[in-house]
């Protein structure tokens, strides 16, 4: 397995791991030199985790606790098995806790949505990192939430993300510390600036008498800062010593093409890709009518200058790379290499027609069944909505996309 040429430690199960299924999961569990973490997946009749729900890790004279958490997506691929996703509430609490107690410091390795994580860092206080997967398409630079660090590179491994850090053990990360003499200091001079600045308008109360909730702000900024000065005053009679906080340094390195690949990595890649080819070659069935479209050449009928640039373009060569590739029965390619289909729906896609193979006019300008039998009847609009565009051409596959740019530049329109 490439994860296990790579010197992965531990890994968080998400519902793409479980897309096999669960027994074809279990077998690729047991020739991994590393653990599958999940503290939420667990048996149905016993709620006890079908695998390890975190590990603990020594290194550089720490103890690294490692938790991982599946995400609810994964809980329609369980449904004809003895296995289920429990809320993350009734688990990780008690575990994080659990664990805060016996390491230095503690990551979850989360598949839960942006809310769900959200609510762990307010909730949750035993977690000093969080690494997400699954949620994002691009990096995410790291995040400060109530003392969990949020990261997360991009999907389809096209960055790998380099976290440095300074550790202190006493688990808290550099941030604004209101206990600091200095930092409360300035703090307390803004305050008197902006309560100077509204007494110099004369009585505050009297004043603003009429305007009950400016008063209160009023009242709210006096408060603040006796609270600050009583800080400031306990802080200086306490002579106490700050502890330094931890620190963090993070830096993306991208996979650009240019980089050598591993021979061993590269075997096991293509191997792989050859299966996912052989598995949908088998679902081939009879050629599928699309009622609804009439394929390009039948565009070029009328528009032949356009569907002759469109013949030459990539759109048009767009099934052509799958074959040279021998990717042209991969489901998960072929939705934006063929006309008409939608990207969830990859196995459509094996049974369709030689005439809408390639991206073909209508993947940009909809249905032309209509309009070629009777061009009054449905006119097109000239030029394709970025959310055409954007189903194939985002992140994870066109790093360059502009829309703006390129549906000018490579969609030939015709003003009539």
């Amino acid at each position: 397995m490439a994860y296990n040429l790579m010197g992965y430690e531990a890994v968080g199960i998400t519902e793409y791991d479980l897309a096999g299924g669960l027994d074809f999961f279990k077998k690729m569990e047991a020739l991994s030199n590393f653990p599958w973490l999940s503290a939420n997946l667990v048996a149905e009749d016993t709620d006890l985790p079908i695998f390890k729900p975190q590990i603990i890790l020594q290194k550089a004279g720490m103890t690294i606790g490692v938790i991982g958490l599946t995400g609810d997506g994964a809980s329609r691929i369980l449904e004809d098995t003895n296995a289920k996703i429990r809320n993350w509430r009734e688990v990780l609490p008690q575990l994080a806790e659990k664990i805060a107690l016996e390491c230095d410091i503690v990551i979850l390795l989360s598949n839960l949505s942006d809310v769900q994580n959200r609510e762990i860092s307010r909730t949750v206080p035993g977690v000093n990192i969080l690494i997400q997967a699954g949620i994002r398409s691009s990096n995410l630079a790291p995040a400060m939430m109530n003392q969990t660090l949020f990261c997360q590179t991009g999907r389809q491994g096209k960055y790998l993300g380099e976290l440095t850090i300074q550790w202190n053990k006493a688990g808290k990360w550099k941030t604004e510390d209101r206990e600091n003499p200095l930092q409360q200091k300035r703090k307390l001079d803004r305050l008197n600036w902006n309560i100077r600045r509204i007494e110099a308008q004369g009585d505050p109360a009297e004043i603003n008498k009429s305007k009950p909730g400016i008063l209160q702000s009023y009242n709210n900024l006096v408060s603040e800062r006796q609270t600050l000065v009583d800080s400031i005053a306990k802080l200086k009679n306490s002579g106490r010593q700050e502890e330094p906080n931890s620190t963090f340094q993070n830096q993306f390195i991208a996979m650009e093409t240019n980089l050598g690949d591993q021979r061993a990595i590269l075997k096991i890649v293509k191997k792989t890709r050859k299966r996912i080819n052989a598995a949908g070659k088998k679902h081939v069935k009879n050629k599928k009518k699309m009622q609804a479209y009439a394929g390009s050449k039948a565009c070029g009928e009328c528009h032949e200058k356009f569907y002759n640039n469109w013949r030459k373009s990539r759109h048009g060569r767009a099934f052509k790379t799958l074959v040279n590739k021998k990717q042209q029965n991969n489901i998960d390619c072929l939705p934006c290499h063929v006309t008409g289909i939608k990207p969830d729906n990859g196995i459509m896609a094996l049974s369709l027609p030689a005439n809408l193979r390639n991206v073909g006019c209508e993947s940009c300008h909809g249905p032309g069944k209509i309009h070629a039998n009777d061009p009054d009847k449905k006119i097109f609009l000239s030029r394709p909505a970025r959310e055409t565009c954007i189903t194939c051409h985002n992140d994870e596959h066109d790093d360059f996309f502009h829309y703006e740019t390129d549906v000018t530049r490579h969609c030939q329109v015709e003003n009539k």
